[in-house]
């Protein structure tokens, strides 16, 4: 057997976490980890991903929309769902109890976090569990790297603080596997991993002058 829910659960590896329903999907083999980044995410998986949320993008969407799209999901042949508990984007649980209501359905795990547990821990977790390691850098530094374009277009510069920036993306995590990345392959990819953290780090002078140590300090 694969890795599966079950697995991340009684690894004790994140110990906030809490099941709420999908029992009976604990052993739904994992094959990958996603955020859901778009409304129609359901269009863009390819079978046995792990879903993680705080349902902030569908912040703009009616209670229909959001029914279908979490319907849509659960049809995707997904392995389950973590959702991060954010009271600014449910705050009155409606979200949630439509997104569990599917997944008791289906019978998807259905897992939730708090809000101060970052997504990136349990994406590394999942991915070096379920790829080889070098894979598993690959796809990890791809998802960061979309993720934080995705965070400069949403904001367009805008960010208050640099502490903004950094709750959101845990640099350290990112910078240090652009580090590893670099000593471990060949030249051509050495340029691309390293011109590709100068963009990130110019984007972030551009919020805030005086963070760039955090680039400094951890390569």
């Amino acid at each position: 057997m694969g890795y599966t829910v079950r697995k991340l659960l009684e690894s004790e590896q994140f110990p906030k976490m809490k099941l709420l329903c999908g029992e009976k999907g604990l052993d739904l083999e994992v094959k990958g980890i996603r955020i859901i980044e778009i409304e129609d995410m359901e269009r863009y998986l390819t079978g046995g991903e792990i879903l993680i949320t705080s349902l902030q993008v569908y912040l703009s969407c009616s209670d229909r929309e959001v029914e279908q799209h979490f319907e849509d999901l659960v049809k995707s042949d997904i392995s389950g769902f973590i959702v991060k508990k954010r009271k600014e984007y449910d705050p009155t649980g409606r979200r949630l109890s439509l997104l569990e209501k599917h997944c008791k359905k289906y019978e998807i795990p259905l897992v939730e976090i708090p809000g101060d547990l970052y997504y990136w821990g349990i994406i590394r977790h999942v991915m070096m569990q379920v790829f080889d390691k070098d894979t598993a850098r690959l796809k990890y530094f791809k998802i960061t790297h979309d993720n934080f374009n995705t965070f400069i277009l949403k904001n367009n510069g805008s960010s208050n603080t640099a502490s903004d920036i950094i709750k959101f993306y845990q640099f350290s995590i990112f910078f240090c596997y652009c580090y590893i990345y670099i000593h471990l392959t060949q030249y051509g990819k050495f340029h691309y991993i390293l011109n590709t953290a100068s963009f990130h780090l110019l984007h972030i002078l551009k919020f805030r002058n005086n963070i760039g140590f955090i680039w400094l300090n951890f390569i």
